[in-house]
């Protein structure tokens, strides 16, 4: 007999119906009961966090003086669930079933000795060229924004100056016109 077999013979000896009304008279009577089953059910560590949790929440019940029916029937289905879960693994283990062979991979993909548009055309994912695309916007509004910015223009050099050559600007214009004609 294997170490899940036991395990499951003992899970049966100890399983319970759900019902309308406890199985237990006592707290202890659940507690012994519980500590029975808690170790067998850790095969499963989800189940057995389960279990546990279901437990506490009967022991809080019974310490704040209120019904503990419904956590009781929680563990019990839980030590259904783990007996299920055994039965499962046992049908599988018993049950050979021919291993398929692994699917060929496709060959790697070689890349040409001097990548081209058309060859990026035909082997780039269409997410590359989204964000690509969105890159490109990126920058180009990131570009944008930083043309508002104080700093940028303060370091910016006038129009006037930045031209060899190049005309004066309408309102500097406009103050050389009043200056000259408030001298004369």
């Amino acid at each position: 007999m294997t170490q899940t077999e036991t395990v499951l013979a003992e899970l049966r000896e100890l399983a319970l119906e759900r019902g309308y009304e406890s199985p237990f008279t006592t707290q202890v009577e659940f507690e012994k009961w519980a500590d029975k089953v808690a170790p067998r059910v850790q095969f499963d560590p989800t189940l057995g966090a389960r279990f546990t949790h279901a437990a506490r929440r009967v022991r809080s019940a019974y310490a704040l003086g209120s019904n503990p029916l419904g956590s009781i029937n929680e563990a019990i289905g839980l030590l259904n669930q783990a007996i299920l879960t055994l039965e499962g693994q046992l049908r599988t283990s018993q049950t050979v079933t021919p291993v398929a062979a692994p699917p060929e991979l496709p060959a790697p993909l070689e890349l040409p000795p001097k990548i081209t548009l058309k060859w990026l055309y035909a082997h780039a994912p269409v997410s590359f060229y989204s964000w690509y695309f969105g890159l490109l916007v990126a920058a180009f509004l990131a570009g944008i924004a930083v043309t508002e910015l104080p700093l940028y223009q303060a370091l910016r050099p006038s129009t006037a100056e930045s031209k060899p050559g190049g005309t004066v600007a309408p309102l500097a214009a406009q103050q050389q016109a009043t200056s000259a004609s408030s001298t004369k």
